[in-house]
């Protein structure tokens, strides 16, 4: 099934993850004060898995197209490949 942006943020926690799980590309974690982040890519937009990282708890999945979002993940990925070399 695809979802597109809008739709993917009406459902509920567990189908976010299992659709995070089957269909989408992992990117980048970070971690930030009492936060982890992975940034995921699925066509044509970003999904952010934010979990507790105490209690190891799976707090939300967002998608997202805004820059602002990605900021934080930009200057931590590495882009390799004759492209940039």
């Amino acid at each position: 099934m695809v979802f597109d942006l809008y739709n993917f943020n009406a459902l509920q926690l567990h189908q976010k993850a299992t659709f995070l799980d089957k269909q989408s590309v992992f990117l980048i974690n970070l971690y930030e004060n009492e936060f982890s982040y992975s940034l995921y890519a699925h066509k044509g937009y970003y999904l952010e898995v934010i979990i507790d990282s105490e209690s190891r708890n799976l707090i939300d999945i967002v998608a997202f197209k805004d820059w602002d979002r990605l900021d934080k993940y930009l200057d931590n990925i590495l882009l390799v490949g004759e492209l940039f070399e």
